[in-house]
């Protein structure tokens, strides 16, 4: 993975993605929430592997997401 990935935590939340994508925090959340995120649940918290998620992130290169 990129070393410019390793800057960000090892579990990443909205916050982080919304640094990482440039995206609004509604967009963070909603990225989070989709069924085929890798996310782990805490409580109410959801979080993403780094690794994980911007493999994932790349996966979906060409396509488009809701709106």
């Amino acid at each position: 993975m990129n070393n410019y990935f390793q800057a960000y935590p090892l579990y990443l939340k909205a916050s982080d993605i919304m640094d990482a994508l440039q995206v609004s925090k509604t967009k963070a959340y909603e990225i989070l929430q989709r069924p085929d995120c890798p996310t782990v649940t805490l409580g109410k918290s959801k979080r993403v592997h780094r690794d994980k998620f911007f493999e994932y992130i790349v996966s979906l290169e060409g396509k488009t997401l809701p709106a």
